[in-house]
């Protein structure tokens, strides 16, 4: 495919963020106190993941954000074998994350091409604060591209909602009224009865392509490409994040390579 003409959108970016802590060594003996491998780390990465990522993706795709998120108290500490690119371990450090207030986005006088929910579900956004995001975004006439791990989504009508396979499977109550893309993994995304295909390529690290493909989306939808030729560019973005490793910021120019 080629790639499309993107125009630059302000956008209205909510969601919950962490830090992503990469924690790259070799592993070449194990421990002496228990049978486990010992990393001699070699170098370290940290980024923004989650909505972060999110914003990070949407802001390299050229589009100017307004991001509203929780304090940064969630990590996410990857421990990766340099020799190998393999993931050996995850820790996860979590803390008491502020919620989002809906009066924030109430008192905004600025005008918005888009609200975009990147929600991890982990307490950042209600929802009952979703509902209610949904309404004002109704009320000024904006699209709005929803990303959500709850299970309850009743309330929320007339959205785009990006959701992999699994997650939809686990969805409790949802209204039909919304367009729902279906991420399939290396099969591409479900839209409606039409599945858009992807290239196959080699996977070192699946880590924020869901980030990159919401992202992708959004910015070529925004820019015109319609339903089909949006998950097209969504789909050739993700595909391209999962052969970097760690949450990979896309670029035109790795499109372009």
């Amino acid at each position: 495919m080629g790639i499309p003409q993107l125009t630059s959108s302000k956008i209205l970016l909510i969601g919950d963020s962490c830090i992503d802590e990469y924690l790259i060594g070799y592993v070449d003996r194990l421990s002496p106190e228990a049978p486990v491998p010992i990393v001699d780390v070699i170098k370290t990465r940290c980024m923004g993941g989650m909505a972060a990522n999110v914003l990070s993706n949407l802001v390299s795709l050229g589009n100017e954000v307004d991001f509203h998120t929780n304090n940064y108290t969630l990590k996410k500490t990857r421990v990766i074998d340099a020799k190998s690119n393999q993931q050996l371990l995850r820790i996860d450090l979590g803390g008491e994350i502020d919620s989002f207030d809906i009066a924030s986005v109430l008192s905004s006088p600025t005008k918005y091409d888009a609200f975009v929910v990147s929600d991890y579900d982990k307490g950042f956004i209600s929802l009952d604060s979703l509902i209610k995001l949904v309404e004002i975004g109704h009320q000024q006439g904006v699209p709005i591209f929803i990303d959500s791990k709850k299970i309850n989504l009743l309330g929320i009508e007339d959205c785009f909602i990006k959701i992999n396979k699994k997650e939809y499977d686990l969805l409790t109550m949802f209204s039909s009224h919304n367009e729902f893309i279906i991420t399939l993994g290396d099969k591409g995304a479900k839209w409606k009865d039409t599945v858009v295909p992807t290239k196959k390529r080699s996977v070192f690290d699946v880590c924020g392509a869901g980030d990159t493909f919401l992202a992708a989306f959004v910015s070529a939808y925004l820019s015109g490409s319609g339903m089909v030729g949006s998950i097209e560019f969504a789909n050739e973005c993700a595909s391209v994040a999962v052969t970097k490793l760690g949450c990979h910021v896309i670029t035109l120019k790795d499109l372009e390579n």
